[in-house]
């Protein structure tokens, strides 16, 4: 039973520490995903430059209805 919790507790912490560490490039885009999108660059107050994506509402990935797109 204690090396079962350990177990979750070390994978929980390993887990974490994937989520802090981001990848250093991406493997998905939107347009590879057919989604509209627009390239935002954001400037923080501490003086960060931030590349994002800006995703106005649509339809999901997958739907066959494309023509509201």
């Amino acid at each position: 039973m204690k090396k079962t919790v350990l177990l979750v507790a070390v994978m929980m912490i390993l887990y974490d520490v994937s989520a802090i560490i981001p990848d250093r490039e991406y493997i998905r885009y939107p347009y590879k995903m057919s989604l509209i999108y627009k390239d935002l660059d954001v400037k923080t107050k501490d003086g960060y430059d931030i590349k994002t994506w800006f995703f106005p509402a649509q339809n999901s990935y997958g739907q066959n209805d494309s023509s509201k797109i």
